[in-house]
């Protein structure tokens, strides 16, 4: 019996709604952050078409430190062109970092496709409820969650994946 003390926590806090950062379907959080040159980018005009896209958008948090971001980006940067010519952006937001080091990192890794945000005081990923890094979003034209992938994504087919469920 004083097992089930100890177990029913650890399960509950890895069950499906405490550990999922938000639920397919639900309205995906408004926000506006500054891109790498300071310009505001709102994800109601990514969503409407005012950044390369209109067939909603791949959101991924990343953070310079994170060695599974560094893997996975360079992936997401080889399938933007893809994603663009179907009408779906691509948007990374990083967490908490200097536009210098963000832009070195960027540079460095010669992520010449994506569209680059910076969330400098974590306030977007708390309203996505990112517990971890990489995490990410697609998200409809209609504003809606359509998938979410935790952690890293090893493959192109795990970002195709996720952004056909934004397609008609």
């Amino acid at each position: 019996m004083k097992w089930i003390g100890l177990v029913l926590p650890v399960m509950l806090l890895c069950s499906s709604p405490s550990f999922a950062a938000l639920r397919t379907n639900e309205v995906a959080p408004a926000f506006s952050l500054p891109d790498l040159d300071g310009k505001a980018v709102v994800l109601r005009d990514v969503l409407k078409g005012g950044r390369r896209a209109s067939g909603g958008v791949v959101l991924s948090f990343f953070a310079t430190w994170c060695g599974p971001c560094r893997k996975e980006l360079p992936i997401l940067n080889s399938m933007a062109g893809e994603l663009q010519a179907q009408g779906v952006a691509v948007v990374i937001v990083d967490l908490k970092e200097d536009a210098a080091v963000i832009r070195r990192f960027v540079e460095d890794l010669k992520l010449d496709g994506l569209t680059v945000l910076m969330d400098g005081d974590g306030k977007t990923a708390a309203k996505y409820q990112v517990r971890f890094l990489p995490m990410t979003f697609c998200v409809g034209a209609d504003g809606r969650i359509k998938d979410m992938i935790y952690g890293e994504v090893r493959s192109s087919n795990e970002f195709r994946t996720c952004a056909e469920k934004l397609l008609p």
